[in-house]
Protein backbone atom coordinates (compact mmCIF):
# COMPACT_ATOMS: atom_id res chain seq x y z
CA UNK A 1 0.00 0.00 0.00
CA UNK A 2 1.79 3.05 -0.84
CA UNK A 3 1.76 6.12 1.25
CA UNK A 4 -0.99 7.90 -1.33
CA UNK A 5 -3.24 5.27 -0.80
CA UNK A 6 -2.74 4.88 3.05
CA UNK A 7 -3.43 8.79 3.02
CA UNK A 8 -6.61 8.47 0.93
CA UNK A 9 -8.04 5.59 2.97
CA UNK A 10 -7.41 7.97 6.02
CA UNK A 11 -9.15 10.40 4.35
CA UNK A 12 -12.07 8.93 3.32
CA UNK A 13 -12.88 7.00 6.60
CA UNK A 14 -12.34 10.27 8.24
CA UNK A 15 -15.20 11.14 5.97
CA UNK A 16 -17.47 8.15 6.60
CA UNK A 17 -17.24 8.59 10.61
CA UNK A 18 -18.05 12.34 10.00
CA UNK A 19 -21.12 11.69 7.54
CA UNK A 20 -22.54 9.20 9.49
CA UNK A 21 -21.93 11.39 13.15
CA UNK A 22 -23.78 14.06 11.19
CA UNK A 23 -26.91 11.77 10.72
CA UNK A 24 -26.21 10.01 14.13
CA UNK A 25 -26.48 13.64 16.12
CA UNK A 26 -29.76 14.63 13.91
CA UNK A 27 -31.50 11.17 14.17
CA UNK A 28 -30.82 10.10 18.04
CA UNK A 29 -32.80 6.83 17.59
CA UNK A 30 -31.15 3.68 19.44
CA UNK A 31 -31.64 1.63 16.12
CA UNK A 32 -30.02 3.97 14.06
CA UNK A 33 -27.24 4.29 16.25
CA UNK A 34 -26.82 0.16 16.52
CA UNK A 35 -26.48 0.42 12.61
CA UNK A 36 -23.92 2.90 12.40
CA UNK A 37 -21.89 1.59 15.11
CA UNK A 38 -21.78 -1.87 13.51
CA UNK A 39 -20.96 -0.30 9.75
CA UNK A 40 -18.52 2.27 11.40
CA UNK A 41 -16.54 -0.95 13.53
CA UNK A 42 -16.90 -2.75 9.83
CA UNK A 43 -15.04 0.29 8.38
CA UNK A 44 -12.76 0.41 10.52
CA UNK A 45 -11.82 -3.07 10.45
CA UNK A 46 -11.12 -3.09 7.28
CA UNK A 47 -9.05 -0.37 7.54
CA UNK A 48 -7.24 -2.24 9.70
CA UNK A 49 -6.61 -5.25 8.10
CA UNK A 50 -6.07 -4.28 4.41
CA UNK A 51 -2.56 -3.75 5.26
CA UNK A 52 -1.56 -7.27 5.97
CA UNK A 53 -3.74 -8.93 3.30
CA UNK A 54 -1.45 -10.84 0.46
CA UNK A 55 -1.99 -9.68 -2.59
CA UNK A 56 -2.28 -12.39 -5.87
CA UNK A 57 -1.14 -11.66 -9.15
CA UNK A 58 -4.01 -11.69 -11.14
CA UNK A 59 -4.53 -15.09 -12.77
CA UNK A 60 -2.38 -17.19 -10.20
CA UNK A 61 -3.80 -20.26 -8.36
CA UNK A 62 -6.09 -20.46 -5.94
CA UNK A 63 -3.64 -22.54 -2.88
CA UNK A 64 -6.42 -23.34 -0.42
CA UNK A 65 -6.02 -26.18 2.19
CA UNK A 66 -9.25 -26.97 1.17
CA UNK A 67 -9.78 -30.96 0.88
CA UNK A 68 -12.12 -30.25 -1.90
Amino acid sequence: MSPLDWILSVIGLAGFIAFVGVIASFVPERDLLIVIGIAVAMAVFDFWIRPFLVRRPQGAPNRSTSLL
